[in-house]
């Protein structure tokens, strides 16, 4: 394959980037029209011998597109000149990256030296995917997520009994920034995901370990780390160094104060830390969000009546069913209701 037209002089790459003619398949990826009524499907795993050339023809087409020429192209015994596609972006991929020809990139995706990514990844419109980091076959990268130097994503479960041979992945919901040295690793179970939602911001060194769930809006500072099957809500802060246990779940909009070790579920909308230690309503946190004076009082009467009150949670449940609550204390009020395998952290 090469590039063809009236001139060359201002085209920035040249010359035939291919040591295979194209192959076209039914089942390809990008439709190309010719003149008359013949359509072909083009498949770039086809046509490209090794990743480099693969990296190449995108160039190609971008800039053949940018510059008006076509293509001449192999198809059969003869050759046949094609228009080329429209390609609205130009991929910027540093030639040392390692992609998987069966990955599948977005556009306007750039990829940074020395990163690696594997077979079965799709990564989204304008991700941004740093020097030597690594997505790993399974994931799919929203649109505008960031992976930062020497990041993981979706590597193995730390878990000893674990066939590495088991299919399972990572999801990452839009805009998620993982910083530096970011780890988070994919399910324990055959077909399964861990959940990373929108909008999270890990910053460096932080890790979520296989068959999290991750809600949106969240801030995990230098170094906090989710053991397996952590379920943590969203909009929540959790502070450098904080360390979670297996199984817990962290509620909606609350806060972890830095060096937390907690191995029992944190109850949504308060401030913890130390050991399963609850300081009170992260109130400065609940009025930033918008939350009224008037929802305020009625969480913290809600607060009030389990955690302070002395009374047993069945007589506090109890008690509750009693009362007129507004939709975060309900919130607060079913986080005790619901199923915990570790407990609940308390005053």
């Amino acid at each position: 394959m090469g590039v063809t037209g009236s001139s060359t002089d201002s085209l920035p790459v040249s010359g035939s980037f291919f040591r295979e003619p194209c192959k076209w398949d039914e089942d390809g990826a990008e439709t190309l029209e010719q003149s008359g009524e013949a359509r072909f499907k083009f498949r770039w795993k086809d046509v490209a011998a090794s990743v480099r050339e693969q990296r190449n023809a995108l160039c190609v087409l971008a800039h053949a597109q940018t510059y008006g020429y076509s293509m001449a192209c192999d198809h059969g015994d003869s050759p046949v000149s094609i228009q080329l596609p429209q390609v609205p972006f130009i991929l910027s991929i540093h030639p040392t990256a390692f992609i998987d020809p069966a990955a599948e990139l977005g556009s306007d995706v750039s990829v940074g030296p020395f990163a690696v990514i594997e077979a079965n990844v799709r990564i989204g419109n304008g991700c941004k995917i740093h020097g030597h980091a690594q997505v790993l076959s399974g994931v799919t990268l929203g649109e505008e997520c960031e992976v930062g130097h020497a990041s993981i994503i979706g590597g193995a479960p730390q878990d000893l009994g674990f066939d590495q041979a088991i299919p399972s992945g990572v999801q990452v919901g839009t805009k998620t920034i993982f910083r530096e040295h970011v780890t988070i690793h994919r399910s324990s179970v055959e077909g399964g995901k861990t959940i990373i939602g929108e909008r999270n911001f890990f910053m460096g060194g932080t890790h979520a370990g296989h068959d999290c769930v991750v809600g949106d809006g969240n801030v995990l500072a230098n170094h906090a780390l989710l053991a397996g099957h952590v379920q943590l809500g969203s909009h929540c802060f959790l502070g450098g160094g904080a360390g979670f246990h297996q199984f817990i779940r962290i509620g909606d909009r609350c806060m972890v104060k830095g060096l937390g070790r907690m191995s029992q579920d944190i109850p949504p909308y308060v401030i913890a830390g130390e050991c399963n230690e609850v300081f009170g309503l992260n109130s400065i946190g609940l009025r930033r969000a918008g939350f009224s004076a008037e929802t305020r009082l009625n969480l913290k009467a809600a607060f009030k009546l389990i955690l302070s009150d002395g009374l047993l949670l069945k007589e506090a449940l109890a008690a509750a069913e009693t009362m007129q609550w507004k939709a975060p204390a309900e919130t607060f009020l079913d986080f005790f209701r619901g199923e915990s395998k570790k407990g609940i952290c308390s005053r």
